[in-house]
């Protein structure tokens, strides 16, 4: 009795947190993006970070008077791998928030895991294009004026495991 007591929880959990996953967006549109921007603050939009794939972009924010190296933080949506994108209104919210408060701030896509995907593959995916959004970060500190020895990592759900992900 026990053990059938477990393993209807166990589906319950499972079922319930597969659910959460749907893919629940409204994406806002480059003009929306650009309507909602805080006083002082600038975006640079859709800027490849590699070349070769449509998910290897990333929105930069930025304070419109800064001179100096300034920290950056990369924001990365979550989306269970396998959806979500740059726009997440939480994730860009963020990204703009931080950069009216004196950051430079860059809210990135990734590949997402493609049904019939190994997981383990489109994970590792992730964390590569993660990896590489933050080099494309380090090339381009000076025309940005970003500190390349002050970046930092935000990210939920999956995006909060690329985060930790960027450290090992």
């Amino acid at each position: 009795m026990k053990l059938l007591l477990w393993i209807s929880l166990g589906i319950f959990c499972l079922v319930t947190s597969v659910n959460a996953q749907k893919n629940r967006q409204n994406n806002p549109t480059d003009k929306t993006v650009l309507n909602q921007l805080p006083k002082g603050v600038i975006a640079a939009l859709n800027l490849p970070y590699r070349e070769g794939n449509e998910r290897w972009t990333l929105d930069l924010f930025y304070p419109e008077n800064i001179h100096d190296a300034t920290p950056a933080i990369v924001f990365i949506h979550g989306g269970g791998w396998r959806n979500g994108n740059k726009r997440k209104w939480g994730i860009l919210n963020a990204a703009m928030t931080f950069a009216k408060k004196g950051y430079v701030t860059a809210s990135l896509n990734y590949r997402l895991i493609q049904k019939n995907e190994n997981p383990a593959v489109g994970i590792q995916n992730g964390v590569e294009d993660v990896k590489c959004a933050v080099r494309w970060l380090r090339a381009n500190a000076e025309k940005y004026n970003i500190d390349p020895k002050r970046i930092g990592g935000y990210g939920n759900s999956a995006g909060a495991q690329l985060v930790s992900m960027l450290g090992l």
